[in-house]
Parts: structure tokens; sequence; C-alpha cells
């Protein structure tokens, strides 16, 4: 049972992991275009 538990709480902390990270590539990927949109550049650099 020790071992069922504790792979559910790995498998819900690595599920938060991906989570955040998923919030963090999506607010940098918000803020890059925002800075696009505020400073047109002639060439953007992708």
């Amino acid at each position: 049972m020790r071992y069922f538990t504790s792979m559910k709480i790995k498998r819900s902390l690595f599920i938060e992991k991906i989570k955040i990270k998923k919030t963090l590539f999506m607010k940098s990927i918000d803020y890059k275009f925002t800075l696009i949109n505020v400073f047109p550049q002639p060439c953007p650099q992708s």
C-alpha cells in the first residue's frame, strides 16, 4: 500500500509540475507577443 501511495503522490506532483510549466510557457508567449506588438521590429527573430 505504501508503494501505491508514493506513486500517487509522485504522479500528482508530476501533473502539477506540467501544469506550472504550461502556464509559465503560455505566460512567456503572451509576454513575447505583447513585446512584439508594443515594439514592432523590422525582422522579428523566431
